[in-house]
């Protein structure tokens, strides 16, 4: 008795990439939730003073790209530090009050010294490579690190 097989194949392109999409997103988000939380966890051991920093953490994920990041303005200058300058007083009282101690030595410390970095959102993407990459592998789908 003779044995017949069909093998019909189609393609399924359109639904393949809804899937990987889909995929694609999911790491993202989960990759970016990640790095939020770390960056978070890093700026509430730092100081109490930097509630409104805390606050303003977060992601914006889209099909393509997670981006972590901050819009208060004093961001850029606790993650890196700054060089000496001449901050204005009234930015420093409030914190010297707080610390008690008088806002001319803060003034004059930062004019002689500038700040020193606090970094909490490289450090909180580079603390998390590995699980992030884990995610996307999850989802079937390979990343490779690259850092330069």
């Amino acid at each position: 008795m003779p044995l017949k097989t069909e093998v019909k194949t189609e393609w399924n392109g359109k639904e393949v990439m809804k899937d990987f999409d889909k995929a694609m997103f999911k790491s993202l988000f989960t990759g970016a939730s990640i790095v939020e939380g770390q960056a978070a966890a890093t700026v509430s051991g730092q100081s109490t003073d930097l509630g409104q920093l805390l606050q303003s953490i977060t992601k914006q994920v889209s099909s393509t790209k997670a981006v972590i990041g901050t819009n208060d303005a004093k961001a850029p200058h606790i993650e890196f530090g700054t060089r000496p300058h001449a901050a204005p007083i009234s930015a420093l009282q409030g914190w010297a009050d707080r610390h008690g101690i008088p806002v001319g030595a803060v003034w004059m410390s930062i004019k002689r010294k500038g700040t020193k970095a606090q970094p909490f959102l490289l450090p909180a993407l580079l603390k998390n490579v590995k699980k992030i990459i884990a995610v996307f592998a999850k989802n079937n789908i390979n990343l490779k690190w690259v850092h330069r």
